[in-house]
């Protein structure tokens, strides 16, 4: 039980660098997020807690480190992590992942561009939902992509790792 507990800390704190690696060198591509599709992957091994804690410690240290801390970190932190307790559902409610992509990419853009966008920004409802049409498109397909891609990735890392470490019980 300790070789498996140990494990676990070792590929969330794997994970974590890797999306802030990958969040620093995707800075430039607005809407190319790999937190929900690494917390896609997660959420099959992960319980609810560690998820939350990925979602939310991801954006607040990135933005941390970065120096772009603010009241906006606060509010997509929180987000991210209630989309993070949401990808348990891909595990509990056997919900496709892709589908799920689809479904925390909306509920994201939504809280923060339709809801929070207006509130902090005092911009108009109809030109918050406007820009944000062009805006979710686009981050729908980035999050499919990287989706996609990592969960082939680290589906095989997780399986190659753990089947060695007889963690597995296949």
């Amino acid at each position: 039980m300790k070789q498996k507990f140990s494990m676990q800390a070792i590929i969330f704190f794997l994970t974590c660098l890797l999306c802030l690696l990958l969040r620093a060198l995707l800075i430039n591509l607005p809407n190319i997020e790999p937190v929900s599709s690494l917390l896609l992957c997660l959420g099959k091994r992960f319980n609810y807690i560690e998820l939350f804690l990925f979602g939310f410690l991801n954006i607040l240290f990135f933005d941390v480190i970065t120096f772009k801390f603010g009241i906006w970190t606060i509010f997509t932190a929180l987000t991210y992590a209630l989309i993070a307790v949401g990808t348990y559902l891909v595990k509990t409610r056997k919900v496709h992942f892709l589908k799920y992509s689809i479904i925390s990419t909306l509920v994201y853009d939504i809280i923060t561009g339709l809801i929070m966008g207006p509130i902090l920004f005092e911009q108009d409802f109809i030109q918050a939902l406007v820009g944000q049409i062009p805006f979710t498109i686009y981050h729908i397909i980035g999050n499919l992509v990287l989706t996609i891609s990592f969960t082939c990735v680290i589906e095989i890392f997780f399986w190659a790792i753990l089947k060695r470490r007889k963690v597995l019980p296949c």
